[in-house]
């Protein structure tokens, strides 16, 4: 969570979910009865959540390579393929209306638990002939972050809830439901289960109405929010993949400032938000850490290893999976949209670095209006 380059917040989403687990098995001790549950099984389920975890105490079955691959079924690090993606994609796919072509049911009546002979760590592995599905999952991902988590408008009102949160600081505290004594701010309330529980729409009144001093830009931005004045589209450009590990939306973000000043003589009244569009693993395809086995064999292998040859794989995933774009928005008035747009066409045209995208624009050198198509 980032606001003005800076991160507002360290969450981790796995780390929060383990941390809720306790919490629930703490407070309803009769769960943990209920389900004969062991110390040493809840550390287990927690490494489930979270396998790279900074553990203090890990359970017996850490170290254990024959039972490594329990920990590629809920969050799979080593290359994405796990039921919680599984449930995700066929869930939101289905309540949004999109379209997926990904068969789960395929890929799990396909898929065996197979120790590698040369690591004797055992893996989850899939049926050699559903490389196809394996791809089609990692593409429905990336699909429905590009139309639907990451569209334009989505990550606009994001991060106008991060910059409300960010304005509040420390003015406004929860406190815990088991001790009243403890408070901390908005910002701070993932680190305790017991406030972090009190987070919910609740939170936004509690800024509107809330009388300390010093909310008065939250409370702005709150209004903003609530008549849908959250900003004015500008454009929307990609970075251009030889300069993705050179280049920042901060970077993006101070050279355009620089340009605005220079050219027009203004201050930067724009903001910009990066759209990060891959299979999961920046930029890096996750097929080349998935094990297959074939139909007449029971040996795992990756596909990198079987002759070294990955032309196949080449060939039915994108060349260039690894896109970040950004959404360039405004708080100026619409007289001044069509001039700032102008200002970062000629920008993007200069820089190098950044494409520009859409909306169409009048270019000065043509006399016709010049069509950028999305290429991401």
């Amino acid at each position: 969570r980032v606001h003005g380059g800076k991160p507002v917040c360290d969450f981790v989403h796995e780390q929060i979910s383990c941390e809720m687990l306790q919490f629930t098995l703490e407070n309803h001790p009769e769960i943990k009865e209920n389900l004969d549950l062991s110390s040493d099984d809840v550390q287990f389920i927690k490494e489930l959540i979270y396998p790279s975890g900074n553990w203090s105490v890990k359970s017996s079955r850490f170290s254990d390579k024959s039972r490594k691959f329990l920990y590629e079924i809920v969050s799979n690090e080593l290359n994405g393929c796990d039921v919680d993606k599984f449930d995700y994609l066929m869930r939101d796919s289905y309540h949004i209306g999109v379209n997926s072509n990904f068969e789960h049911s395929r890929l799990l009546s396909l898929a065996k638990a197979l120790t590698d002979p040369n690591s004797g760590v055992s893996h989850i592995c899939f049926r050699d002939k559903e490389i196809e599905t394996v791809e089609e999952m990692f593409a429905q991902r990336r699909r429905l972050h590009k139309i639907v988590y990451q569209h334009r408008c989505v990550k606009l009102f994001d991060n106008l809830f991060i910059r409300i949160i960010a304005e509040c600081g420390n003015k406004i505290c929860l406190p815990s439901r088991t001790d009243s004594s403890k408070r901390l701010s908005l910002v701070e309330a993932h680190r305790d289960p017991n406030i972090f529980c009190n987070l919910d729409d609740g939170v936004l009144t509690l800024i509107k109405c809330c009388l300390e001093p010093g909310l008065e830009t939250a409370k702005k931005l709150m209004n903003n929010l609530e008549h849908r004045q959250v900003g004015k589209f500008i454009a929307y450009a990609y970075i251009i993949p030889d300069y993705l590990e050179s280049t920042t939306v901060t970077l993006i973000s101070d050279q355009f400032s620089e340009y605005l000043h220079k050219e027009r003589g203004q201050e930067n009244m724009c903001y910009m938000y990066p759209i990060k569009l891959d299979y999961g693993m920046d930029g890096y395809n996750p097929l080349l850490s998935t094990y297959f086995f074939s139909k007449n064999s029971q040996v795992p292998y990756l596909w990198s290893h079987f002759g070294g040859d990955n032309s196949y794989i080449d060939h039915i995933s994108p060349a260039k999976i690894n896109a970040r774009n950004l959404v360039v928005y405004t708080d100026c008035s619409q007289d001044e949209v069509d001039n700032i747009r102008a200002s970062f066409y000629k920008f993007c045209q200069q820089n190098g670095r950044v494409k520009y995208v859409r909306p169409f624009v009048q270019d000065p050198d043509m006399d016709n209006v010049t069509r950028r198509l999305d290429m991401s």
